[in-house]
């Protein structure tokens, strides 16, 4: 299936010190942000297991070899699936299970320097296609839950 500018959430990511861990819902709240979030962050991080996949060998996941990237390993909060994000800008809008609404306020994030796609930045997915933004419109979100892009201008 490709992506286009529908997709779903593959996985929530929930970081508690070192640990990882997947959880089935949560509830996005305007004032709290990521509610189970122990670090409260203050935005939403968001990136597709399509460009996770892509990142076979970063070294900063300090993963084996042998073992394949999965949902969560860049930190991320929210990790969606079959959804273009390459196209996606700031101002734009992701529209959850119709009522939770989420505003970008920032593409791409830093890698480091050992990165061996640092200095090769256009392949670098990380960097282009990690998103974060703010919640606009509480609720809960669950896995497979539906996610639409509405571009800037068309949600006014």
């Amino acid at each position: 299936m490709e992506a286009e500018d529908k997709g779903y959430i593959y996985s929530i990511n929930i970081r508690d010190k070192n640990n990882i861990n997947s959880v089935k819902s949560i509830l996005l709240d305007t004032e709290k942000n990521f509610v189970s979030n122990k670090n409260n962050d203050k935005q939403i991080s968001i990136l597709s297991i399509e460009n996770i996949n892509k990142q076979k060998h970063c070294p900063r996941i300090n993963k084996k070899t042998s073992e394949i990237l999965k949902q969560g390993d860049f930190h991320e909060d929210i990790t969606t699936a079959n959804i273009d994000l390459k196209n996606i800008q700031i101002g734009d809008k992701l529209l959850i299970s119709n009522n939770v609404i989420i505003e970008i306020t920032k593409i791409g994030r830093n890698c480091y320097k050992y990165c061996p796609d640092y200095c090769v930045k256009d392949d670098c997915s990380i960097m282009k296609f990690f998103i974060f933004g703010k919640i606009i419109s509480s609720g809960v979100i669950n896995i497979n839950d539906e996610i639409k892009i509405i571009k800037n201008n068309s949600l006014k």
